[in-house]
């Protein structure tokens, strides 16, 4: 087996794992986003008694979401990291972004370049959403709560209610917004990379009604 070809076998195991990565943090984000938006499920949970619960449930899991961002998008702590930054510094090199866009075995010439023009489209969206995705402050914002997270100071003192409390992301500067961005840009980034290294598109409306399902868990209160 040519040493392009091996490669692209290992980026393809990769790319099924980044797969799977990406829809679990999809489902996370899905369940707790109405938490972080809604003013009907803030004011029914955030008051009261269930309010300090509610506030740990969703920072808990909004920590969660922000180190699979990290994960998804900039790992590269080892050789097997299966992140979009890894994936990207094995494919960007010529011989094997060639071999990757000639994986593609279909004999008749129209479909042979109907693939290449895919190819080609989904290689050029990945590249400017990489771009644009590295050089925003808000996922260096993501990356410096990450990294206090990792480092076992997502609990901090609360000295109003004179207890502990889970790291105050929107302190560290971080809106929720840049949540629902930053998993927007990861979306069209592994999609993308699904189609030029598997040769396979993938439908993100295939995993379902993600919101139905959230929304009907918070209306059970």
């Amino acid at each position: 087996m040519h040493p392009n070809e091996l490669c692209l076998n290992k980026l393809q195991a990769k790319q099924e794992l980044l797969m799977d990565a990406y829809i679990s943090v999809k489902e996370k984000y899905a369940i707790i986003k109405p938490a972080l938006f809604s003013p009907d499920v803030c004011s029914n949970w955030g008051k009261g008694k269930a309010g300090r619960g509610f506030d740990v449930i969703r920072y808990t899991i909004a920590n969660d979401v922000i180190k699979d961002i990290c994960n998804i998008a900039f790992d590269n702590s080892d050789k097997n990291s299966i992140s979009i930054s890894s994936i990207y510094e094995k494919l960007r090199k010529t011989e094997v972004l060639t071999q990757a866009r000639e994986w593609c075995q279909v004999d008749e010439k129209p479909l042979r370049d109907g693939y290449c023009k895919q190819f080609d489209t989904a290689w050029e969206t990945f590249k400017t959403t990489w771009d644009s995705f590295q050089a925003n402050p808000s996922n260096s914002i993501i990356k410096k709560i990450r990294d206090k997270i990792v480092a076992h100071l997502e609990l901090q003192y609360d000295m109003e209610s004179a207890s502990y409390s889970p790291l105050n992301i929107e302190k560290e500067g971080l809106k929720w917004p840049d949540l629902d961005n930053a998993l927007k840009d990861i979306e069209v980034m592994v999609v993308a990379l699904h189609l030029i290294i598997t040769t396979k598109s993938f439908s993100v409306g295939s995993l379902g009604d993600l919101e139905k399902s959230a929304n009907i868990f918070w209306a059970q209160r």
